[in-house]
């Protein structure tokens, strides 16, 4: 019986991938404890957090009474559709409590890395936010001070300086930065339609290590909940979409076909590498050495942007430094220059 189906096609409205962790890890503790589905949704409808939340146990309840979890979830359209194919197999199996616990580890393990990316990105952006309004300040208010006390002496900032000046005063204004927001607006917007924005970032070896660690996690996923090999790599490579994924999975298929198991598979896939690439090398049980080698694949994320951020902090610093060292100079030197003359 085939449960899984195309995942090309995704929910525009799926929840964000730590209600879904809570999700199942909500329900699959309340079923262990020997409640049964109603009383789960009741029970999560009375304690959720807003009305929005409560409308949607409440919609859980009245399906799960008239069918199984699965097509409950299928009829809110909030759960990905291989959720939805992976609870059908568990009800199947007689295992939804144990699939539940698998979903719940792969969405944790999803926003994790996803609140990771963000926390790591927003820091270097805070950083040259504030590079910038400090160079805008420089330049639209306190050049203006000094070019009246240059006028009184009867001299003149440098070329540079009364560019930027003009560039302060024309960003400091609400015209500028309204017009400046129009047009980084108007580029994400073209470059969302023309998709080359994506194309680019994903051409960045962060971005194919973050598919490749989401593809093996997946993979996992796949393997736990009983999915035959082949099968997962489809699945797994149709939830992450990159572009480096498929030539890899091509290559997966093959050694498949030759009598591989799925870990040596993915070891030979060139998406896998270092202490990770080892722990496949190794024998065990395929789900462990994947959820293995997944954790590995995270940390070693993790450790490379944090040497990314360290190597960032001191550009944005030092740029910051530069500019502000250029307009001091463009100032002073006219200023020394004027008063030299005087004497």
């Amino acid at each position: 019986m085939q449960f899984l189906p195309n995942l090309k096609h995704h929910h525009e409205h799926c929840l964000s991938p730590g209600m879904l962790a809570d999700f199942c890890r909500d329900t699959g503790s309340l079923l262990r404890r020997g409640h049964s589905l109603g009383e789960c949704f009741a029970a999560m409808a009375g304690g959720a957090s807003s009305p929005t939340d409560e409308r949607l146990y409440l919609e859980l309840r009245k399906g799960v009474q008239q069918g199984t979890l699965s097509d409950a979830m299928k009829k809110t359209g909030v759960f990905p559709d291989y959720m939805c194919s992976m609870i059908a197999r568990g009800e199947a199996a007689g295992r939804t409590e144990e699939t539940l616990g698998t979903l719940a580890t792969y969405f944790e393990r999803e926003r994790t890395a996803s609140e990771r990316l963000e926390g790591r990105a927003a820091y270097p952006a805070v950083m040259a936010a504030l590079a910038t309004a400090i160079l805008i300040v420089t330049s639209g208010f306190v050049l203006p001070v000094f070019a009246d006390q240059f006028s009184a002496l009867g001299l003149s900032f440098s070329p540079f300086a009364r560019w930027a000046m003009t560039a302060g005063r024309w960003l400091s204004g609400l015209a500028g930065v309204l017009l400046t927001g129009a047009v980084f607006a108007g580029i994400l917007l073209w470059l969302s339609l023309q998709n080359s924005g994506w194309n680019v970032l994903q051409n960045t070896q962060i971005a194919r290590r973050i598919a490749a660690g989401r593809f093996v996690a997946a993979l996992a996923m796949f393997c736990r909940c009983g999915v035959d090999d082949q099968t997962a790599i489809e699945q797994a490579a149709a939830i992450c979409d990159h572009p480096d994924i498929q030539p890899a999975v091509a290559r997966m298929q093959k050694k498949l076909a030759a009598g591989r198991t799925l870990p040596s598979a993915l070891a030979s896939s060139g998406l896998v590498s270092g202490s990770a690439l080892g722990r496949l090398r190794t024998e065990g049980r395929a789900e462990f050495l994947l959820d293995e080698a997944a954790a590995r694949m995270s940390a070693d994320l993790s450790a490379r942007m944090d040497r990314l951020l360290v190597r960032l902090e001191p550009v944005i610093v030092l740029a910051l430094s530069v500019s502000a060292g250029v307009i001091l100079l463009s100032v002073m030197l006219p200023l020394l220059g004027g008063l030299a003359a005087m004497a």
